[in-house]
């Protein structure tokens, strides 16, 4: 299992969530650049 960027954590839900959250954020980053 793949940890985060830098991130150490143990329980899956935290990978889980870190996961979900850079998941998001990369939607929202090629929303900005696809828009520009």
């Amino acid at each position: 299992i793949p940890k985060g960027k830098g991130i150490p954590i143990k329980n899956p839900k935290g990978e889980i969530v870190i996961r979900v959250i850079n998941i998001l954020t990369n939607k929202l980053y090629c929303k900005v650049v696809l828009k520009t």
